[in-house]
C-alpha cells in the first residue's frame, strides 16, 4: 500500500446546517433555520484545527449563499487563530471563473466549481504535502 498524510482540507461551496440568508425562505422556516445555522457555528467554532484550510466560494452562488459562506469562514478563522494554526485561505470565484459559466440555460445556480476547487495542480500538491495555500483576507 502508499502511505501518505493528508495535510490539509477543501471546502467548496460552503454552507451548513440551515441558513442565516432568509431571503429565499418562507417566513414560517426563518427562524427555525437560523437557531439551525447558529448551532452549526458553534460546533464549527469548536473544530480540532488544521494545518491549513482552504476555502472556495462563488460570490454568486445562489444555493449556498455567500453571506452564510462568509460566517462559516469567519468560524473557521477563530478557531484556527485560537489554536495558533494557519489562517484560512479563501478564494472566492466570480461567475465567469465557475467550471461552468452560469447562464439562463446552464448553471442557474452558479454552483458548479468543483474543479476549480478541487482539481488544481496547487491545491492537489498541498494537500498531499507540499506548499499550502497562502491566506486571503475575505472582505
Amino acid at each position: 500500500g502508499v502511505d501518505f498524510e493528508l495535510c490539509g482540507v477543501g471546502l467548496g461551496g460552503v454552507h451548513g446546517h440551515g441558513q442565516w440568508d432568509s431571503s429565499d425562505l418562507p417566513a414560517a422556516h426563518v427562524r427555525s433555520a437560523r437557531v439551525k445555522f447558529l448551532a452549526f457555528l458553534r460546533r464549527i467554532r469548536r473544530h480540532q484545527g488544521c494545518r491549513w484550510i482552504e476555502v472556495t466560494h462563488g460570490i454568486t452562488d445562489k444555493e449556498s449563499k455567500w453571506d452564510d459562506a462568509r460566517k462559516i469562514i469567519e468560524a473557521l478563522e477563530a478557531r484556527q487563530a485560537e489554536l495558533r494554526l494557519r489562517r484560512v485561505s479563501a478564494r472566492i470565484l466570480a461567475p465567469e471563473q465557475q467550471d461552468v459559466t452560469p447562464s439562463r440555460s446552464r448553471n442557474k445556480l452558479h454552483h458548479s466549481y468543483f474543479g476549480a476547487a478541487f482539481v488544481r495542480p496547487m491545491f492537489l500538491q498541498a494537500l498531499l504535502g507540499g506548499e499550502p495555500p497562502e491566506p486571503h483576507k475575505v472582505e
